[in-house]
């Protein structure tokens, strides 16, 4: 169910990207990257395999989201960023990877390679 939800919302970024651009509205969709304990298994329940990985806190998202909103992303628009990605390649890898979109790569997290 995870998979079909974030696959919805992944397109329902890229098509309202493309519908309110017309109107210079960007739309981007924000991923946390790794799992933030949101104590979907209830308070401090969180099975012991999640547990093991690390995962990010709400302040590790601020970063992405500050320079979403900033002039410095004026020109982004219709893509899924994981804060993960951009915290650890930052702003200039971001733009790489948004460049290898426009030459044949689909943004998604991180890059995979569009279907022939």
């Amino acid at each position: 169910m995870s998979s079909a939800s974030k696959a919805g919302s992944d397109v329902l970024t890229r098509t309202a990207a493309i519908e309110l651009g017309k109107r210079g509205i960007r739309v981007n969709s924000l991923s946390p990257g790794l799992m933030t304990d949101t104590h979907l298994f209830g308070p401090n329940k969180m099975p012991e395999a999640f547990k093991r990985r690390p995962y990010l806190q709400p302040d590790d998202i601020i970063p992405t989201a500050v320079w979403l909103a900033s002039d410095a992303a004026s020109d982004v628009t219709g893509i899924v960023l994981s804060a993960n990605l951009f915290n650890t390649e930052g702003e200039a890898g971001i733009r790489a990877r948004i460049a290898a979109a426009d030459r044949g790569w689909s943004y998604r997290s991180g890059l995979t390679q569009r279907p022939a």
